[in-house]
């Protein structure tokens, strides 16, 4: 069961992310991964309860979805800062040819 790995999520609050979720396991594995993108709205957790509950608005489409942490395997969240720190450190020592083939190779999200 996924849970984040820190308690201050609501930096993360209206950045894009990568939910992977499954609705099948075998022997308590998860199987036939998919993934979601969306905008974080929050997450959250009931005081009682160890699940989590991750609420974001689809890329598609224009209303909330929640998907509990029992069902995901993954969230990601894009930090644009990778991009511009990856800019600002390599535009002295390499020519930006080059900097937009280190971008194909480099993914702007960290997972939570």
């Amino acid at each position: 069961m996924w849970q984040p790995k820190s308690a201050n999520n609501s930096i993360y609050t209206n950045k894009q992310i990568r939910i992977y979720y499954t609705y099948d396991f075998n022997d308590d594995k998860p199987i036939n991964i998919k993934e979601i993108t969306g905008t974080l709205i929050s997450i959250t957790k009931p005081k009682n309860s160890p699940i989590y509950s991750v609420i974001f608005k689809n890329d598609l489409q224009q209303y909330n979805h929640t998907i509990c942490s029992n069902l995901i395997t993954r969230v990601d969240v894009k930090i644009d800062e990778i991009t511009d720190s990856i800019n600002k450190n390599l535009k002295n020592f390499i020519n930006t040819d080059c900097i937009g083939i280190i971008h194909t190779f480099c993914d702007n999200y960290i997972t939570i």
